[in-house]
């Protein structure tokens, strides 16, 4: 008996230091998608490669603001990971274990999720939602206790480094999560998870490991990123629009493709025609509310928002959203209106296919020059305020 525990511990421990070297990799990848990222907002190189969309929003100019967020997150991240191994003692201890073969996981609630394994005939009400909790109890004993040699191999490999530690040390915060379902992933082959994330760490992870991988697109894709580490394979791939089968190509191995049906996305029982129609993202929400501060001192026009469901926002910039909009929209409504603004959204498709209006804000653009151009398209075409 004693033997064959040895064994078993040890293929865990081996297991757990060749997932470590996984993680590494995927954060690796997120580290220089942050990168980008900071480039194509243009904000300043000396921010950390971490949350940039997020921080380069909330913190802006304030730099000792920043600086105490990054090290106490630092510390956050190092003390929840602590906290962490002591809770894989206790579950050893406990012995308890769920058994549940063909564990099936999505990552979020998106309606387009749903759409897709209506798609693949499967039944909703089997999948769980991907957390901790919902994996920890079905993982084998071996395989949690070895997370902390997964979590000591990590460390040991980024202190390796001559640059960047705390980059990688605090993109850390979610490796348990991810460490749980990969190591039951090889236990256990028939699992299947469904995310909408095209590009971060879990899908790189995902698309090495033992999964039925699936992925249901959700926006743009950039086929130029010219990532340091290869994704893997994606068994089932949902598009918006085909065209972006190749793009995809470039980043995975794409095994099985189908496109979504988004012909009633505009649903005419959400009809406003008389109303604009934002759909804002966060880097750029600045621009956004100069933007509608002009077109609401050129002209009267019933005005909606709606907030990226994937952003953060400031607590300032949603209270300047609440006094310039008529109405803030929330999840999965997209009305049929005069005119649909953004920042290059992915929407913007689905409106210029029905006809309708489109103004595309840039940050190189006057946003007094684009309000007045619209202010005189909206009178032109006769479109007044409703109350």
């Amino acid at each position: 008996m004693q033997v064959f525990l040895v064994k078993r511990y040890s293929s865990s421990v081996r297991k757990a230091f060749v997932l470590s070297e996984l993680y590494y990799e995927a954060i690796n990848n997120e580290i220089y998608l942050e990168n980008q990222l900071k480039r194509k907002l243009a904000v300043r190189d000396s921010l950390f490669d971490f949350k940039v969309m997020t921080l380069s929003t909330l913190i802006g100019k304030r730099r000792a603001q920043y600086n105490i967020f990054i090290y106490s997150s630092l510390a956050a991240v190092l003390f929840f990971n602590l906290i962490l191994c002591c809770l894989v003692v206790v579950r050893v201890l406990l012995r308890r274990r769920l058994r549940k073969k063909h564990l099936k996981i999505v990552t979020s609630s998106e309606k387009r999720i749903q759409e897709a394994i209506e798609r693949m005939k499967w039944n909703s009400e089997d999948f769980i939602n991907f957390s901790i909790w919902n994996i920890l109890y079905r993982t084998a004993t071996s395989d949690v206790l070895c997370f902390i040699f997964f979590y000591v191999g990590f460390i040991r490999i980024v202190m390796a480094r001559k640059k960047q530690k705390i980059e990688y040390i605090l993109h850390s915060y979610d490796c348990f999560k991810l460490y749980l379902l990969t190591a039951y992933s090889f236990e256990d082959s028939s699992t299947i998870v469904v995310t909408d994330n095209h590009y971060q760490r879990d899908s790189y992870i995902l698309s090495h490991s033992n999964v039925e991988f699936v992925v249901v697109q959700h926006g743009f894709v950039d086929g130029s990123l010219s990532f340091p580490n290869q994704f893997g394979v994606v068994d089932y791939l949902f598009l918006l629009d085909t065209p972006a089968l190749d793009d995809f190509n470039k980043v995975f191995s794409v095994r099985n493709y189908y496109k979504l049906d988004h012909s009633n996305l505009i649903t005419l029982s959400k009809q406003k025609r008389d109303a604009i129609f934002l759909a804002s993202s966060s880097p750029y929400s600045s621009y956004e509310i100069d933007f509608l501060k002009y077109l609401k001192s050129f002209t009267k026009v019933f005005i909606i928002v709606k907030l990226h469901p994937k952003h953060i926002y400031d607590k300032n910039v949603v209270r300047s959203f609440k006094k310039l909009a008529d109405e803030l929209w929330s999840l999965d409504e997209y009305p049929n209106v005069h005119t649909f603004i953004s920042f290059n959204s992915y929407l913007e498709k689905y409106y210029v296919r029905e006809g309708i209006n489109i103004v595309r804000l840039s940050s190189s653009e006057d946003m007094k020059y684009l309000a007045e151009k619209l202010s005189t398209y909206i009178a032109m075409n006769h479109t007044d305020k409703t109350d």
